[in-house]
């Protein structure tokens, strides 16, 4: 391996053997059933529920990559993408907005 790989690889950065297990997608994966009974009022409304808003708030999923010294959750990315992939499966809108609100932190 190259430094450069070395690196990535450090300690916080390593890729979690099963990323279905990691709290957060599990956090994002336990909120398709409420995306998919929102999702109409979602697109009716251009808008999102502030009920929602709170519960993804509540499961950390604004804190994804957040570093850990500023009390964010520091996820690697591919928990952080496949959170927001299965936020987007329940409710396209949603996963949109949650990767924006990603990318604008990095």
């Amino acid at each position: 391996m190259d430094a450069i790989a070395d690196e990535a690889m450090a300690d916080d950065n390593r890729l979690p053997a099963d990323v279905e297990s990691q709290p957060l997608v599990r956090a994002a994966a336990g909120l398709q059933p409420l995306l998919r009974e929102l999702h109409d009022e979602i697109e009716r409304e251009q808008r999102f529920p502030r009920a929602l808003v709170e519960k993804m708030r509540e499961a950390g999923l604004y804190r994804m990559v957040i570093p850990r010294s500023l009390g964010g959750y520091q996820a690697d990315a591919l928990t952080y993408l496949r959170a927001v992939e299965l936020m987007a499966e329940g409710c396209g809108s949603v996963g949109w907005n949650l990767a924006n609100n990603g990318i604008v932190q990095l």
